[in-house]
């Protein structure tokens, strides 16, 4: 009924559970080009969009040439290097509080948003110039896609849908750049507040205000871009997921509604192997997206925390506060989409636990006992370690960390309020 499962060489064979490594060099360029990755020709109206703006180039295919991909590598390095200068020339503000008296949180708060936009810029140039980067997570998806017999397992999410998320996702980006864009307008022409100088600092003419606006266009779309862009993979990849569940719940219902005396041998071994061969596509997407995360729990919930603090007691008027408040709504979204998302991903490579718990030993178990082994491994992968996006490799994001970050920013809020 389900046809016949292309195997893929690299995992563990029925007859004799022998594993066939996978050799993978990645001292050469890569021989394929961008068309042949589903996740690449899905998403590449947004990563286009990313180019533009500064914060994203081609990994090395095969078919990017070499004066396009020189310069969007060069335009991603000159803003990353822009990212760095507009964090160095702030630091002597963090050295002197007294500069501009009372702007001790504004200080910590600007602070901490440069360095986490340099952090992550950075860090995705360097993950886009490395072919362990984007292009080995790329290459390793397009293999699982390769692997499996699409008439009996749909590996790919739907165009349409995908289309639609990234059109989404780009509207909205749009929006909030310009949104902080005009904020930044407001502070620095109407109100004319000391937060102008401070991020202008140590200039403060009509030219620095032009600079500062242009940096802070680029910095702000790339706060903006780099969270949808992790949220479109995540989206994917639990698509995928939920593909192969999918095909795995049909199985059980065959089983269970006894049109067979065993599983479907040739179809569970199959869902195993994808399931396995997916789950290192999210190993390697973690790769590349570790330290961003990272940069987000370490530097945005510290800033939330200024930045309710901001709002709730700062002297000033609410024009005043207007900005903080809109700054708090931006950082509280794009934290709580990242977090939620990678808790989400783990939640649904996880969840097949409870779909393999319902099959015994005996319903694996034809008359040569092949598939008992392979109904352990599955059950190890799935009750082992934590498979999902990570916190810089040190603890991965699930629906129980997502629970300890959101107590933790209240707790050391309530710490704040009582020092004061």
């Amino acid at each position: 009924m389900y046809g016949n499962v292309i195997q893929h060489p690299g995992n563990t064979d029925v007859r004799t559970n022998r594993v066939h490594p996978v050799e993978e060099d990645n001292s050469k360029t890569s021989t394929v080009t961008r068309a042949d990755h589903p996740l690449y020709s899905q998403l590449k109206n947004y990563m286009f969009f990313m180019k533009l703006g500064g914060v994203f180039h081609d990994p090395p295919f095969a078919d990017v040439g070499k004066l396009e991909s020189a310069f969007w590598k060069s335009w991603h390095a000159i803003v990353s290097l822009l990212s760095v200068f507009n964090f160095v020339r702030y630091i002597p503000e963090i050295w002197k509080p007294d500069f501009y008296p009372g702007l001790i949180y504004t200080e910590i708060i600007m602070s901490a948003f440069f360095f986490h936009c340099m952090c992550i810029i950075i860090a995705f140039y360097v993950m886009c110039s490395k072919m362990s980067g984007f292009l080995a997570f790329f290459e390793h998806n397009q293999k699982y896609c390769n692997s499996i017999d699409s008439r009996t397992l749909r590996c790919v999410p739907g165009k349409k849908q995908t289309k639609v998320e990234v059109n989404i996702a780009q509207a909205i980006t749009v929006v909030c750049t310009a949104a902080c864009l005009a904020i930044l307008l407001v502070f620095a022409l109407v109100f004319e507040t000391p937060d102008y100088h401070s991020q202008s600092a140590p200039w403060t003419s009509t030219a620095s205000l032009v600079i500062t606006l242009t940096i802070g266009t680029l910095i702000a779309n790339a706060f903006m871009s780099y969270t949808f862009f992790f949220c479109l993979v995540c989206r994917y990849l639990k698509k995928q997921f939920n593909l192969l569940a999918k095909t795995f719940s049909e199985m059980l219902i065959e089983y269970e509604n006894g049109r067979g005396e065993f599983v479907d041998e040739q179809l569970y071994v199959s869902i195993r192997k994808q399931h396995n061969h997916l789950c290192d596509s999210v190993v390697k997407a973690d790769d590349c997206f570790s330290v961003f995360i990272l940069s987000v729990c370490s530097t945005q919930i510290p800033l939330i925390i200024f930045l309710a603090y901001q709002c709730l007691f700062s002297p000033g008027d609410i024009s005043e506060k207007f900005g903080y408040i809109f700054w708090l709504m931006i950082n509280c979204g794009c934290v709580c989409l990242v977090t939620i998302h990678a808790a989400l991903l783990n939640s649904e490579i996880h969840d097949f636990n409870n779909k393999v718990y319902r099959l015994t030993a005996f319903s694996t178990m034809p008359c040569n006992n092949r598939l008992i082994p392979i109904h352990i491994l599955f059950l190890s992968r799935l009750n082992g370690p934590p498979v999902g996006f990570s916190v810089f490799g040190l603890i991965t994001i699930n629906k129980e960390v997502l629970v300890t970050l959101v107590g933790m920013t209240f707790t050391y809020f309530t710490l704040l309020v009582q020092f004061e």
